[in-house]
């Protein structure tokens, strides 16, 4: 049996698991010491997939994914969905090419963002009653930023083991 290169698999083959994968990461109670840390995998999975030319509604896909989320987690309904599609929207629609940029200048743009969308869910859930002044929300924005350069790479060969093409071939 000979194997077609042409033949690419689906990106929503590997993105709907990674996704599932991110939620219940998400979700899972970590130890009072680590769980101050915790990043959002969600978040950086969306990117990635972001990225990709093949993904038409990258908004809309990361706002149901922050629905889920706030279902999940028992938070205010919207305020995650905000938050991702908010960072999906600014990291690929305002910048003129995130995925031309080094890994390290990702690095940082995500963490800039993180924490500027960071700050204004804080103050929303502030807003609501939700949550004391500290500075709490600093330390994920951070440890997401921190972890980018892993989901990337680690996306990456998944996307080459199972023979996913992240971009559009331009044919003539």
């Amino acid at each position: 049996m000979s194997i077609n290169k042409e033949n690419k698999n689906s990106l929503l083959l590997l993105l709907i698991p990674m996704i599932f994968i991110a939620l219940i990461l998400h979700i899972v109670r970590l130890p009072s010491i680590v769980s101050p840390y915790r990043p959002d995998l969600l978040l950086l999975v969306l990117i990635f997939f972001s990225m990709s030319e093949k993904l038409k509604a990258k908004i809309e896909f990361s706002f149901v994914c922050g629905i889920i989320l706030d279902l999940l987690t028992g938070a205010p309904l919207g305020i995650s969905a905000f938050m991702l599609s908010a960072q999906v929207y600014l990291l690929n629609n305002n910048l003129f090419d995130f995925k031309a940029y080094s890994l390290w200048q990702q690095t940082l743009l995500i963490a800039i963002i993180n924490l500027i969308v960071s700050f204004i869910a804080y103050w929303i859930y502030h807003l609501i009653g939700q949550s004391f002044y500290e500075a709490s929300f600093i330390f994920p924005a951070l440890s997401t930023a921190l972890f980018w350069p892993v989901v990337y790479i680690l996306s990456y060969i998944l996307c080459g083991v199972f023979s996913i093409e992240l971009e559009k071939k331009e044919s003539l």
